[in-house]
C-alpha cells in the first residue's frame, strides 16, 4: 500500500539519472571555475528568522528544534533555503580573503507543508 508520500520516492533508475544530471552541472560549474561547497543542514535559527531573510509563510514552515545535543539550547533548524546558508558560509570562510570565490552547490531543503 502506497502511502501519500511515496510521490516522492526516487527509483534506482530516477537517482542514477539525478547523480548524471548532477554531474553535468557540477562539471559545467568547474569548466567556468566555480568550487563546489557544502553548507550545514542543521543551522542557527536566528540566520532565517531576521527581519526580511525569508517570507513570513516559508519561516512557518521550518523545522526547528532545540539542540539539546550541545546542551547549549540554542534553536536550531533544518535548512529551508540555501542561499542564507551560502552567505553565513562565505562570511565565515571566505570574506577575509582578497580573491573573489565562485561557489556551487547542490543541497536539499527542508521544509513542512501546511496541513490545510
Amino acid at each position: 500500500m502506497k502511502n501519500k508520500y511515496s510521490g516522492n520516492d526516487l527509483s534506482v533508475e530516477d537517482v542514477a539519472g539525478f547523480r548524471k544530471l548532477e554531474k553535468v552541472f557540477l562539471n559545467r560549474c568547474s569548466q567556468f571555475g566555480y568550487q563546489e561547497i557544502k553548507t550545514s543542514t542543521i543551522e542557527p535559527l536566528h540566520i532565517f528568522a531576521g527581519k526580511g531573510v525569508l517570507s513570513h509563510t516559508k519561516l512557518r514552515r521550518i523545522y526547528s528544534f532545540i539542540d539539546w545535543d550541545g546542551w547549549t539550547g540554542e534553536r536550531v533548524a533544518l535548512r529551508p533555503d540555501s542561499s542564507i546558508c551560502v552567505a553565513r558560509f562565505y562570511n565565515e570562510h571566505l570574506a577575509d580573503k582578497k580573491a573573489r570565490e565562485k561557489l556551487c552547490y547542490v543541497e536539499n531543503h527542508f521544509e513542512y507543508a501546511d496541513s490545510e
